[in-house]
Parts: C-alpha cells; sequence; structure tokens
C-alpha cells in the first residue's frame, strides 16, 4: 500500500505459524495466515476471483482497495 513505504519485515509466531507483518511506518499486523505481495507498477488481479469474495478493486487499473490498515473491503483480508 501506497502510505505504508513497504514492509519491514515479516515474522512467523513459533506457537501459532501466524505471521507478524512490520510495516516501514512503524506499524505492526498481528495473526495474518497468508502474505501475499507483488512487486511491479500493473497489478494483477483479474484470475485472482477477488469479486467472490467481496474484495473491492479500484474501477481502473485493478488495484485492491484498502483504508489507512490495508483492511480490504472484507475485514479479515488485507493488503500490503
Amino acid at each position: 500500500h501506497r502510505n505504508t513505504n513497504g514492509v519491514a519485515k515479516i515474522e512467523i509466531e513459533a506457537t501459532t505459524g501466524k505471521k507478524m507483518v512490520t510495516l516501514q511506518n512503524g506499524d505492526t499486523i498481528y495473526g495474518v495466515d497468508t502474505v501475499l505481495m507483488a512487486a511491479g507498477r500493473v497489478p494483477n488481479t483479474e484470475k485472482l476471483n477477488l469479486n467472490s469474495l467481496g474484495v473491492a478493486l479500484t474501477p481502473k487499473g485493478g488495484f485492491i482497495q484498502v483504508d489507512d490498515y490495508q483492511t480490504t473491503s472484507v475485514s479479515n483480508i488485507f493488503a500490503l
């Protein structure tokens, strides 16, 4: 997401196997199941079938819409 300056590190919790994602801006996201990162300038979201999950995309470009905390339109799905 453009407002985070990227991901600083991803750690795995030893007891749960969940990920803890620390962003460059200092924010941390806890309890993450899967981290999907896409480097590049153009999203390639067409084949992910995100609409079936209720994840909203931008009208132009197919970017995943997120709030200030990288939450998508589905409360337990985050996009970094």
